[in-house]
């Protein structure tokens, strides 16, 4: 007959052979105390212990899953000391220094939650842009060129109140094609077998995040700044970005009120409603310290007095500020950029990102690798600047200020 197996049992089967952190910790284990009857266990050397071993691998109660380490489960750890005492995976206890035969195993170490905090956030421009799919490697794309109002229309169509009966006079539109070629970013990492298995949350899951969250980075970083060259075009290298001129006499790393109204003037006005604001952090204090001049003082913009203890403005003139480190650093070009997202196009070749994990790459190793990768390119749909029909005033879908360092 198996006799009821308590903790003062379990103490005296693993004397020897666990050390005494281990027993500790069982007797402390919530839950454990008060199970005065846990689990039937028959004497050592029995033939029938491997059976019940098997059938009673939670050992004692349900509060010892989720067991650090190679171990799933408290059970797994006994076990293998019971069947497999040299184990890779077990630490002996040394009784006495260089003797470590005399001491038990210590208990796996729990590792710690693996620690990532997302410094990236989510995406300021490339989740805002007109993402197309390509259904080749070279794609093109028809686009209508819009240059000077003060003439006609889209570089061509006019429309002109005629006579009855008189003769019809045919014009057309101008159009461009948009040339964009699948180019492939991607970022591979190698991870120990032992990480994967160790580590909570999963490593896996980790690194999809940073995948994805990387991925939008980089697209963001290649929409304002990408040279056209193997990568995307990016909108400060765009030919429809203007760049409004500084104040004169406007002091070095500055930020003034009103290079912020010239700026908002000069976006096309039927895409006003859809421009945001991509300001370098480093500009935040000349922001939310713009005054309008009044004499020889002037009146706060940003924040009012004793303002500071309300949440940061989110807005300048109505649009959105997004803070964001792909602005340049404060008084350099492109520290504040105005510009329309959805003026700029980004052709996706098949499904967007993709994540691979391959097991036999680093076999040998006993390394896992995972590789995200995407092809993409990227342009501003509008490539020219628009002069009104004033026939003066120039707009775009893009505005920067003059460097002033």
């Amino acid at each position: 007959m198996p006799k009821e197996f308590t903790i003062s049992d379990l103490r005296k089967m693993v004397s020897g052979m666990v050390s005494d952190a281990v027993i500790e910790t069982l007797s402390q284990t919530p839950g454990a105390s008060g199970h005065k009857n846990i689990m039937p266990f028959r004497e050592r050397g029995d033939p029938n212990i491997d059976k019940d071993l098997e059938r009673n691998i939670k050992l004692y109660t349900d509060e010892v899953e989720n067991f650090p380490g190679h171990f799933k489960t408290f059970g797994e750890f006994l076990r293998e000391i019971a069947y497999n005492p040299g184990s890779g995976h077990l630490v002996r206890a040394e009784m006495e220094e260089g003797d470590p035969e005399q001491g038990g195993f210590l208990l796996p170490t729990v590792m710690g939650e693996l620690l990532w905090i997302d410094t990236l956030g989510s995406s300021v421009i490339y989740d805002k842009v007109r993402r197309v799919p390509m259904t080749s490697a070279t794609q093109k794309f028809p686009r209508v060129v819009d240059t000077d109002h003060s003439t006609n229309l889209f570089d061509g169509l006019e429309f002109r109140f005629i006579a009855e009966k008189a003769q019809k006079t045919s014009t057309k539109p101008k159009i461009k094609e948009i040339e964009l070629k699948a180019r492939t970013v991607y970022a591979m990492t190698h991870v120990t077998n032992s990480l994967l298995q160790d580590s909570r949350p999963s490593v896996e899951t980790m690194l999809r995040k940073m995948y994805s969250s990387g991925s939008s980075w980089k697209m963001d970083e290649m929409i304002f700044r990408g040279t056209g060259v193997g990568q995307p075009l990016g909108i400060l290298s765009s030919g429809a970005l203007i760049t409004q001129a500084k104040e004169s006499g406007q002091p070095a790393n500055t930020i003034v009120w009103p290079n912020v109204l010239k700026m908002w003037s000069q976006i096309i006005p039927a895409l006003q409603s859809g421009a945001f604001w991509y300001i370098h952090p480093s500009c935040t204090e000349q922001i939310m310290t713009m005054n309008i001049p009044v004499g020889t003082g002037g009146s706060a913009i940003m924040v009012e007095t004793g303002g500071g203890i309300r949440p940061i403005p989110r807005s300048l003139l109505g649009q959105p500020i997004l803070w964001t480190e792909h602005a340049s650093y404060l008084g350099a070009l492109g520290d504040i950029i105005l510009a329309v997202p959805a003026a700029y196009i980004c052709g996706m070749r098949k499904k967007g990102l993709t994540i691979d994990v391959s097991t036999h790459l680093l076999f040998d190793k006993n390394e896992t690798a995972f590789r995200g990768e995407m092809r993409v390119d990227g342009c501003a749909q509008i490539d020219e600047t628009l002069k009104l029909r004033d026939g003066t005033h120039i707009v775009s879908p893009f505005v920067t200020l003059e460097a002033r360092e």
